[in-house]
């Protein structure tokens, strides 16, 4: 995904499925359910997710990030 600071995108995961967040460049912030803040994550960083069904992407800066829904 492509966004500008300030679009948000929200990924759900189905039950059994697992999600990874690769962020190319710039800065996004990371909503994940449950947890007190959000995680920021910068061009290079990662982020697995196993036991969530859904996080929102939040651009800090102009970003690209690729998510992947896994098996």
């Amino acid at each position: 995904a492509v966004a500008s600071a300030g679009g948000d995108v929200e990924q759900r995961l189905d039950r059994g499925r697992y999600g990874w967040l690769q962020c190319l460049e710039g800065a996004v912030a990371v909503d994940v359910a449950d947890e007190p803040s959000a995680f920021e994550l910068r061009g290079g960083d990662a982020l697995q997710l196993g036991t969530v069904k859904a996080v929102r992407v939040r651009p800090v800066t102009p970003a690209r990030w690729l998510w992947f829904d896994l098996d």
